[in-house]
């Protein structure tokens, strides 16, 4: 064993992995979403709109996507494509849910709080139409 190779956590049992090939589909606006993914490797993009897509931002190792469908049972609001080979690891809202069940309950009424601020400024600024918050993806 080499000491100085990186260790790997092993996922929990609640998480699962996936992989995506450049080009995949992550998930869809408008579907139902129960997942949120942590990338372990690789890149995607983020888009609003099925034709005319709209880049909002792209996400890399170590960031989250998805994370609404924790809380909520709100169709997914953008639309997640892998730019290049990705892997991520997902958690379901069940599991999520127990996990945040199990904190200290005035940490959790905090936590839920900032996330319903976020939730509602991600939809603003998702169905707004201003050139400050939206740019066209060539």
């Amino acid at each position: 064993m080499d000491l100085n190779e990186p260790k790997i956590a092993e996922e929990p049992k609640d998480f699962v992995r996936a992989e995506f090939s450049k080009g995949a589909y992550i998930f869809t606006e408008g579907e139902p979403g129960d997942l949120a993914y942590v990338i372990q490797k690789g890149s995607v993009e983020i888009v609003k709109g099925l034709i005319d897509k709209t880049r909002l931002g792209t996400r890399s190792k170590g960031e989250v996507i998805g994370e609404m469908a924790l809380f909520d049972d709100s169709a997914r609001i953008a639309t997640v494509i892998a730019l290049e080979d990705t892997v991520v690891i997902g958690i379901s809202r069940e599991a999520f849910q127990g996990r945040l069940n199990a904190m200290d309950p005035p940490m959790r009424a905090i936590m839920e709080n900032l996330v319903s601020r976020l939730a509602e400024l991600s939809v603003r600024m998702v169905t707004s139409k201003t050139p400050d918050n939206w740019k066209k993806r060539s």
